[in-house]
């Protein structure tokens, strides 16, 4: 971490005036794929999570990390009906909707990876059922093609949510899944713009008999099959958010998303309302400079 960055994140923790934990909520927050983006916050005391994980073999991992920033819960989230959780030979790809070998066929180890090992019986439960969770600010989704079933039933969950960190599918790796234009179809429909792409996953098609070196593999164009998209409450009417929400927004845009602009931004708002000090955005930006 470099010194301005450690400055910075310093001087913002000192200046805003927090007055309650940042709410996060991840769906399907099994410890694949290494510490989440949201880590920091943790680490610094001004978040707590709450994560969910159908997974037994996930969950009992989760559940040794219970803890007052991190509450953990073996439920799956969905539509409410009675539902598969297919496990596959690689972990990464467990889901409720099956592998579509149409696809898999075309890239290298797919096929294996995505082989069902077996299929466990679940009951969904809808998140707007869900008495344990009151307030989201940050609403984080990596549950591979499940993600319309959760958007579709989450009632006024979202209502006051300020980012949202979902998996988009660009192909369907699986059977029946919805795109990324259907995800994005019902953000807008709860007041959410397409903020930007957190990271892109894509792989060069499989050619039996003339397959690519490892060093090719990782600079080739390759079809690109997914990504997290980050989708952020519509800027045009950022004006309208409490003192708080500023507040907790401007900490989750340093702190996950190295968003200095995002920030600056809701720093400019709360100086206007005189929440934060004069010339706040300007020493905040003075510190970013190497």
């Amino acid at each position: 971490m470099s010194k301005n960055r450690t400055v910075s994140d310093d001087w913002l923790v000192t200046h805003i005036p927090l007055e309650a934990k940042i709410e996060i909520v991840d769906i399907g927050a099994s410890l694949l794929g290494g510490p989440s983006p949201y880590q920091p916050l943790l680490q610094r005391g001004l978040a707590r999570v709450t994560g969910f994980e159908p997974n037994p073999e996930q969950f009992a991992r989760l559940d040794q990390r219970q803890s007052e920033t991190e509450r953990y819960l073996p439920y799956a989230l969905g539509d409410g009906a009675k539902r598969e959780l297919h496990i596959t030979h690689h972990r990464g790809f467990v889901s409720s909707l099956k592998p579509d070998p149409s696809i898999h066929q075309h890239f290298d180890s797919f096929a294996a990876a995505t082989n069902v090992l077996k299929s466990l019986p679940m009951q969904t439960v809808k998140l707007s059922d869900i008495d344990e969770i009151q307030r989201i600010d940050l609403f984080k989704m990596d549950i591979q093609g499940g993600e319309m079933m959760v958007f579709e039933n989450v009632g006024t969950k979202l209502q006051a949510t300020l980012i949202v960190h979902t998996e988009l599918a660009l192909i369907p790796l699986y059977h029946n899944q919805p795109l990324i234009g259907d995800q994005m179809q019902i953000l807008g429909q709860y007041g959410f713009l397409f903020y930007g792409f957190y990271d892109l996953h894509k792989y060069p098609l499989h050619t039996e008999n003339n397959r690519l070196p490892v060093g090719q593999k990782s600079t080739d164009f390759g079809q690109v099959m997914d990504g997290d998209g980050i989708f952020l409450r519509d800027f045009r009417g950022m004006d309208k958010l409490t003192d708080q929400q500023l507040c907790r927004l401007s900490l989750i845009a340093h702190f996950v998303y190295r968003s200095a602009s995002l920030t600056t931004r809701c720093l400019d708002l709360l100086e206007r309302r005189r929440t934060v000090g004069e010339d706040a955005h300007l020493k905040y930006a003075a510190l970013l400079v190497p």
